[in-house]
């Protein structure tokens, strides 16, 4: 790749030496505007499926950090749901609920005391 450098014009050339007016050093071949344009394109392009990736990596990283936190969680509640006295559960309807299997004082009716 030749870019133009900005240097002084040189001096007429001397038809002296036969080379038809030609001067000895020629002139940089200095690149396109197609061309300089597509490489900003692609760099453009190429900025933005990149940073859509990061976002996306991100993103993903998010949520997998935060059901990673609600399996430990939910881990750390069944383990001391285990360690905690075992209830006999009892069927209610379509529900399923705790339920004591003898309670610690029967009652008594008033009308027993006198006999």
């Amino acid at each position: 790749m030749v870019v133009e450098s900005v240097s002084p014009a040189p001096g007429p050339a001397s038809t002296s030496e036969g080379d038809g007016g030609a001067s000895a050093n020629p002139r940089p071949v200095i690149m396109g505007k197609s061309e300089g344009n597509k490489r900003k394109v692609w760099i453009i392009v190429g900025s933005v499926v990149g940073g859509i990736a990061l976002l996306v990596l991100f993103a993903s990283l998010i949520l997998w950090a935060q059901k990673f936190n609600q399996r430990q969680k939910m881990q750390q509640m069944e383990r001391a749901a285990e360690v905690g006295e075992a209830l006999h559960l009892a069927s209610i309807g379509n529900v399923k609920a705790p339920a004591a299997m003898v309670t610690r004082t029967r009652p008594v009716l008033e009308t027993e005391y006198v006999t």
